[in-house]
């Protein structure tokens, strides 16, 4: 019971886990285009915000790995399912690339 959190909405969870995870000038890579309510909370945090091209099959992951060498994120924020403010879905083929490029560079993801 002490590792459970009751939140009132899913914008207060996202914030609450990003001011564990994220310090001042840390990057968090995230889908554009991304929701203003998310970027207002990574920029209330103070993170370096390093935005990914989604298309119609959701984020580009060929364009993901570039940013994790270069920035070396603390985090990757995306909405895989019905993403706002697009409304598309992400293919399974790049949630598992997704997936497999979290678990090889050990980057929590924010969903």
């Amino acid at each position: 019971p002490g590792d459970i959190q009751v939140v009132s909405e899913s914008f207060q969870a996202i914030e609450y886990i990003s001011n564990l995870i994220i310090q001042k000038g840390d990057a968090v890579i995230v889908e554009e285009p991304i929701c203003p309510e998310i970027f207002r909370v990574f920029l209330a945090i103070g993170a370096n915000i390093i935005p990914v091209k989604t298309d119609e099959n959701g984020l580009v992951c060929e364009h993901l790995e570039s940013l994790i060498t270069r920035y070396h994120p603390k985090l990757i924020y995306t909405n895989p399912d019905f993403q706002n403010p697009t409304g598309t879905v992400m293919s399974l083929e790049r949630r598992i690339k997704l997936l497999d490029l979290s678990y090889q560079y050990g980057i929590p993801i924010i969903e």
